[in-house]
């Protein structure tokens, strides 16, 4: 770098003066391209250094950075063509540092596509004019700036007081607020009791959606579905994200007596992050040990509701649910992956730190019934000591406001309200495809929605090592 400045001062400072640049203005636009070195692909040294700390993917990170930091570029230029160095009219100077400061705003978020929050393709082309406008060193160029700034960011906000929720958030290790819910028109569903004891204990068992000859036909729709798999049995991506791939599916989770419920808890605007089918084969000792749903998802805000509906019995014997009490206030706990053997989780992980279930009462439910559970809620179940499959459906159900934090942007499936905010990818509708293009959509949302789990995971493991043995 010093080598890059001193070469550059010697063969293009004289120039820059001579075209009228000032001495200092030169000095600074040659140190400045200089920096830029740092962002500049294939090297951009820092940003692999960052990359390097973060333990992040080294190119991604360099390209990231060289996206947000692309204004380097044309900052120098200011320095040469307008007032940031005219210290003899302290107006303009004030004036210019400004406006090239708004700039510099609007040039990030057409970049990056993001103030307050995610921009919309009109919003980003209204800040792209901006840039442009508050970059010219006309007076007038830089009111037009403003206001489409202005214009943006009203927007952004009122949008995001909409949106606003009512609740804290939960990160590592931190503890929630007391109320959960983000509704605040009369429920549609819960009882005042029920919404209590979700805030209270962050699970509401046993809530009536289907008869059980429904339930009954839903099970002979997914036993049909299982019968046109090839030879060796469901794969894991045959257990998930089935919304996307199968009509019935689709319209499953869009059921209004499982969503009226939902939406009392996080309002109306509600996405499905993930469906899963977890099945206990009759006489076998599969289990889910002790977890909490929210480990390897990446959701921010934790305002993740999970559905859980039966699709047979779920009785103690068979290895229904069991709560820990007021669990989901403990925030995140540490949590190992693939320390449970016979675990029909993905990640077969478990808490990985010694604690107290104290209060853990069983939750069993009758096909056709769905319990409520909070992504941060500990819970298990054992193994399926009766003579029949024990069949649940998981429903992650989650406010369009919620972000995913990782490097990917996640696929969601809107099933109530309106999405105003765009944080997740929308996934296709099976109704209106084709069963092939379903399956390759299907496919394609599996291996998103595993890559960002494995990312997860990671980082999970990062943040939480396990101690030596």
């Amino acid at each position: 770098m010093t080598a890059n400045y001193i070469l550059l001062s010697v063969l293009v400072a004289s120039a820059l003066t001579e075209l009228g640049a000032g001495v200092m203005a030169a000095r600074l636009l040659i140190i400045r391209h200089t920096q830029t070195s740092n962002l500049t692909p294939p090297v951009c040294t820092l940003a692999f250094a960052a990359a390097a700390v973060a333990r992040s993917a080294p190119w991604q990170t360099g390209l990231f950075a060289f996206r947000i930091g692309l204004f380097l570029y044309l900052i120098p230029i200011v320095f040469v063509t307008g007032d940031l160095l005219n210290l003899d009219e302290p107006a303009k100077l004030a004036w210019s540092t400004f406006t090239t400061g708004m700039s510099a705003i609007a040039f990030a978020g057409t970049v990056v596509g993001y103030i307050l929050g995610p921009l919309r393709p009109l919003a980003r082309v209204l800040l792209g004019v901006a840039t442009v406008a508050l970059y010219d060193t006309g007076t007038n160029t830089d009111w037009i700036g403003l206001a489409l700034m202005a214009l943006v960011l009203a927007r952004q906000f009122a949008a995001n007081r909409r949106a606003a929720p009512a609740t804290g958030h939960a990160g590592c290790g931190t503890v929630e607020r007391r109320k959960t819910s983000m509704r605040t028109s009369p429920p549609k569903r819960l009882t005042p009791a029920q919404a209590a004891a979700y805030d209270r204990d962050g699970f509401v068992p046993a809530l009536d959606a289907f008869s059980p000859a429904e339930a009954d036909a839903l099970r002979a729709r997914l036993d049909a579905f299982e019968a046109t798999l090839p030879e060796g049995g469901p794969t894991a991506a045959d257990r998930r994200k089935l919304h996307v791939r199968l009509p019935w599916m689709r319209d499953l989770v869009e059921d209004r007596r499982i969503l009226d419920a939902v939406e009392d808890l996080v309002g109306p605007d509600i996405l499905v992050f993930n469906s899963t089918f977890f099945i206990k084969e009759p006489g076998t000792p599969a289990v889910t040990a002790w977890h909490q749903d929210a480990t390897f998802f990446g959701l921010e805000p934790r305002h993740h509701v999970t559905a859980w509906l039966a699709f047979s019995d779920a009785s103690v014997e068979s290895g229904c649910m069991q709560f820990v009490r007021g669990s989901r206030r403990w925030g995140q706990l540490p949590h190992a992956a693939r320390a449970a053997p016979g675990s029909i989780n993905h990640g077969s992980q478990t808490i990985a730190v010694p604690f107290d279930p104290g209060d853990a009462p069983l939750a069993p439910l009758r096909r056709g019934q769905f319990s409520l559970h909070h992504t941060l809620v500990v819970h298990q179940s054992g193994p399926n000591r009766g003579g029949d499959r024990r069949i649940g459906l998981e429903i992650s159900c989650i406010p369009a406001a919620v972000r995913h934090h990782g490097t990917l942007r996640m696929g969601a499936t809107l099933v109530a309200g309106e999405d105003r905010h765009g944080h997740f990818a929308p996934e296709p509708d099976p109704r209106r495809l084709t069963p092939e293009q379903a399956g390759r959509a299907h496919r394609d949302a599996y291996a998103r929605y595993r890559e960002g789990y494995a990312e997860q995971m990671a980082w999970h493991a990062r943040d939480f090592p396990r101690p030596a043995a």
